[in-house]
């Protein structure tokens, strides 16, 4: 009998809806409409497209020869190579360090991890 409450699926998608309705508003309508405007002659910021440019691609042809995107593009790689490699690096360092630890290993661990903690519930309120 247990078995047979997990055979009807309507309960779990009645409740799966609103979620899947919130991401579609809040998730994947924007990134459709973002995607639709790239193609489109925007001018100034905040305003609305004026129709599509010809030729369509004409606003990554403009992006490709910008000097300040292939900046932008080296200094986000250059960040995510420095930020990775530190914290990966650190936090292995400070794993090794806190297991090789015989006395109060226990509150070094704590020591460690509240800050992660305490930036995560800030993040979450």
């Amino acid at each position: 009998m247990g078995a047979n409450i997990y055979r009807n699926k309507k309960p779990a998608l009645l409740f799966l809806f609103p979620a899947f309705l919130f991401m579609a508003v809040y998730l994947y309508y924007p990134f459709i409409k973002n995607f639709i405007n790239s193609f489109m002659d925007i001018r100034q910021l905040g305003s609305s497209g004026t129709g599509f440019n010809t030729p369509w691609y004409l606003n990554y042809q403009e992006m490709i020869r910008d000097e300040n995107v292939w900046t932008s593009v080296k200094n986000t790689l250059l960040m995510m190579l420095v930020t990775l490699v530190g914290q990966v690096g650190i936090a292995i360092i400070l794993a090794l360090m806190v297991d090789n630890v015989k006395r109060g290993k226990q509150f070094f661990k704590t020591v460690f991890f509240f800050p992660i903690v305490i930036s995560a519930t800030a993040l979450g309120l």
